[in-house]
């Protein structure tokens, strides 16, 4: 039975930044971003105060995003709201899947934490020897379709680099164009606010901004060999 775990994931990606990341004898788009994670059911997080004033359940919070310092304004939906750290974000650019914002209708995505075989599987035949075994966050009830019209597998898990990504999301601490061992440290990180991790407990996830369009890209091409 899955079990609430009252953490919120904040994503922002405002203001685009994208950068050409050698892999291998490839090179790959990165979209870098900031993910505030969140002690607290959240009903809804803005850099801004639109709409009914609701600071009689809310909370205030001072971050740094990539425009500098910013209030991000939080409201519960229940219970009290806690602590908040601040991560690092990372996705794959040039036409992979991105979440777009959430919206009054749809104001967050369900999370679901799970251990991802394909994932845990990737880091041992790349030959990343200290990994966390798959753990991860898969986002649930999103719109984005695969070719064949069911809903693309995108999860929350630790990437060294843009090249561990297809779609997914990854926290960490951004050095150079990589996040190197940080991101490991980053989602465990996560799973100590949740109280440690297990399978089938459930979180959120609030994307305020949309991600890059096709047309923007930091490489000449995708993946193009080098």
């Amino acid at each position: 039975m899955a079990t609430d775990t009252n953490i919120t994931l904040v994503l922002t990606r405002f203001p685009l930044a994208l950068s050409c990341v050698k892999t291998g004898k490839t090179t790959k788009d990165a979209c870098w971003g900031r993910l505030f994670v969140v002690a607290g059911n959240l009903a809804s997080a803005r850099f801004d105060r639109a709409g009914p004033d609701r600071a009689t359940d809310g909370k205030t919070v001072e971050v740094t995003t990539r425009a500098g310092k910013r209030t991000l304004h939080l409201v519960a939906e229940r219970g009290e709201i806690g602590a908040v750290r601040e991560f690092d974000s990372l996705e794959r650019a040039g036409g992979f899947v991105h979440l777009e914002a959430n919206t009054d209708a749809v104001p967050y995505y369900p999370l679901r934490t799970e251990i991802n075989f394909r994932v845990r599987d990737s880091f041992e035949a790349g030959g990343v020897k200290d990994h966390n075994g798959g753990r991860c966050f898969r986002v649930l009830k999103h719109p984005n379709k695969r070719s064949d019209g069911v809903m693309a597998g995108i999860l929350v898990h630790e990437a060294p680099h843009v090249g561990w990504l297809t779609g997914c999301i990854a926290p960490g601490k951004r050095q150079s164009d990589r996040f190197g061992d940080s991101s490991r440290r980053a989602m465990n990180e996560i799973f100590q606010m949740m109280g440690g991790f297990a399978a089938d407990k459930l979180a959120r996830l609030i994307v305020l901004d949309k991600g890059e369009k096709d047309a923007l890209k930091a490489c000449p091409k995708p993946d193009r060999a080098v």
